[in-house]
């Protein structure tokens, strides 16, 4: 391949990383430290320790599994597992617990993260239709998706606190999310799947803890006996008295606004489709129609689409509607400011690693559980060997959309142990133990179910 080639396709895929990608992971970041800096996180925090048995475990359902989901579905990219074990660390988890259960956690989800960025990656890579590739994986991750709230109780608490005395919550967290799952990816599209499916499993978790309680063990018992921020435990007002134990229709309503407000825009950005609005075709320099794909019979398509309104920018809009209604209650504009520049220093080293994986991509358009490891992301494992299941697929008289969809459904079970997720997740919680000392406490959870 000649060098100017080379070099175009390498920018090629710098420029995608950062647009339409890390964009949607920056605004989401920033929703999240808005939330921090302005003290409703600990309203949040508040409301469900007050409306959720203060249990680690079932906690651990509805923050790790059902709002991670949630969080994998806007966002991906590291975000879920940032944002959800800081929330379980101001819950009174162990940093470690928090972080290897939240990157346990989020696996099943991450094939259709971002608003299905894995999928549409897949299709635009290997030309096979998006609702295919969708419907296939609809098929294939419900089974786990079924088990998995089941089987990371069983690694945190053992057998009999575990799974013994919290088998309820965890049936109904895994049935509701496969089944919601499984009807979104099959007749609607990869876009909504993760963000339904842990909106309902949220929603049924907490709807069925109203009425079930598991076993008292001290040794799980939640409490919130401190602000937890960027790293560090520090004594704050809270906007609410730790000895109140209710919340004002008020204060409930700005615990969940942020959450609110993205799920609402994102759904009518994505149905009334606002991305394709203003969107630009780029045919890449020196690239575009000069390379020929030999097994395809036709030159290559280096089309970059510049979409200003992409899924990121309704995150943006989402923040900006936030944090205007949170001046509004007395929030001062530098905590929003100094909420920016926390995103900033906490995303600086994710999008550098990112920017190389898809550049990489892009210079090798060519098995996906290696590349989601090395990635941490679904979408570039697709990315990097999406075209080479279809090429073995198509050789050996498979169907190509059985074997793509399998590359990003297998690709899954690594994202747990990439080091890139671990790193996002390690610098949000300001955990000292580091990154390996993660990995040890995981690694047989996290190899099991990729065998």
């Amino acid at each position: 391949m000649p060098a100017q080639q080379a070099f175009e396709a390498v920018g090629n895929g710098i420029v995608y990383a950062n647009w339409p990608i890390m964009w949607l992971v920056f605004n989401a970041m920033l929703v999240y430290n808005i939330s921090v800096r302005s003290k409703i996180f600990d309203l949040f925090r508040r409301w469900m320790l007050i409306h959720t048995p203060p249990d680690k475990r079932v906690l651990l359902l509805i923050i790790g599994f059902a709002f991670g989901a949630l969080l994998e579905g806007v966002a991906g990219f590291g975000v879920p597992g940032a944002i959800c074990s800081s929330i379980l660390v101001s819950l009174g988890f162990e940093p470690s617990d928090a972080l290897v259960y939240t990157l346990i956690f989020n696996t099943t989800p991450v094939a259709f993260g971002a608003l299905g960025t894995p999928v549409t990656t897949l299709a635009s890579l290997t030309g096979l239709p998006v609702l295919s590739l969708s419907s296939m994986m609809g098929r294939q991750l419900p089974f786990l998706s079924l088990f998995l709230p089941a089987y990371a109780l069983l690694f945190y608490a053992g057998p009999r606190a575990g799974l013994i005395e919290c088998w309820p919550p965890a049936l109904v967290a895994g049935f509701s999310f496969a089944i919601t799952q499984a009807i979104f990816a099959n007749l609607v599209g990869p876009e909504l799947p993760d963000l339904m499916a842990g909106l309902v499993s949220l929603l049924c978790i907490i709807l069925f803890v109203q009425y079930w309680k598991p076993p008292y063990r001290v040794e799980y018992e939640a409490n919130m006996n401190f602000h937890f921020a960027n790293g560090k435990k520090t004594d704050v007002e809270s906007m609410i008295s730790e000895k109140k134990d209710t919340l004002s229709f008020k204060e409930a309503a700005l615990a969940w606004c942020p959450w609110i407000i993205i799920i609402v825009v994102v759904i009518i950005w994505t149905f009334v489709k606002v991305s394709t609005i203003g969107a630009v075709h780029v045919n890449w320099p020196h690239l575009h129609q000069e390379v020929w794909l030999t097994l395809y019979s036709r030159k290559y398509d280096a089309v970059w689409v510049f979409q200003p309104l992409a899924t990121g920018t309704a995150i943006f809009v989402s923040c900006i509607i936030y944090s205007i209604i949170i001046w509004l209650h007395g929030v001062h504009p530098h905590e929003l400011l100094a909420a920016l520049k926390d995103t900033a220093l906490q995303l600086y080293k994710p999008t550098i690693t990112v920017s190389f994986i898809m550049a990489f991509a892009y210079l090798f358009n060519y098995s996906g559980w290696v590349a989601c490891f090395l990635s941490g992301s679904d979408t570039s494992a697709n990315s990097l060997f999406g075209n080479l299941q279809v090429v073995t697929a198509r050789e050996i008289g498979l169907s190509a959309v059985l074997m793509a969809a399998t590359n990003s459904s297998g690709a899954i079970t690594s994202k747990m142990i990439s080091p890139q997720n671990l790193i996002t997740g390690v610098s949000t919680i300001g955990l000292e133990v580091g990154v390996m000392a993660c990995i040890q406490q995981y690694l047989i959870p996290g190899i099991i179910p990729s065998e």
